[in-house]
Formats: structure tokens, sequence, C-alpha cells
């Protein structure tokens, strides 16, 4: 358990305090599930429209979509189902689409 301050007296069993026990528990959750290595290339199974920039450290996975005349910047990564639209220019992570790089 991971309690705040106030309710650390809530119960007997094993716990960690802290002073915002969902930042910690998100640090807990980052460690013990780590994301997957991200390899550089373009999956055999992605579709890329004609026109379509990608950068060489850029990674898009299988299924992917990315439209015609879209620019995809250094070190993206585009997971699997996610679709970038035509003249899109995205440099971001999209795993299960969305997330910041």
């Amino acid at each position: 358990m991971i309690l705040s301050e106030s309710d650390a007296d809530a119960t007997d069993l094993p716990r960690i305090i802290s002073d915002n026990p969902y930042a910690y528990f998100a640090k807990v959750s980052a460690l013990l599930n780590p994301l997957p290595e991200v390899v550089p290339g373009i999956h055999p199974g992605a579709i890329v429209g004609a026109g379509a920039q990608i950068d060489a450290t850029a990674s898009i996975a299988a299924t992917a979509v990315i439209g015609e005349g879209a620019t995809i910047g250094a070190h993206s990564v585009i997971g699997e189902g996610c679709c970038i639209r035509h003249e899109c220019v995205r440099s971001v992570v999209m795993r299960a689409c969305i997330r910041t790089w």
C-alpha cells in the first residue's frame, strides 16, 4: 500500500508513506512495467503513403498508417494501429495513440 501521511495509521499492513501517493504509484508502476525497446525502422505491415518523409531514427509499427506527404520526425514512435493523416508533421511517441515524446 502507498498512503499519504494523513492516512498512515489507516492500516497495520506493510505500507509506504509518501507526500504524493499517486505520483509515487506512477513511478513504481513505470519501474515495474517499462516500455518495450524501440527499434528504428518501418514494419513491413505498415502502410506508408506516397511522398511521406520518415526520419531514419523513427519507428513505425505494424498496421500503422502514414498518410501521403506526412512527415515523421527524428525518434518518433508510431505504434500499432495508429494513423497519421496526410500532410501531417509529427515528432512524437504514439503507442496506443498517444503519448508525447
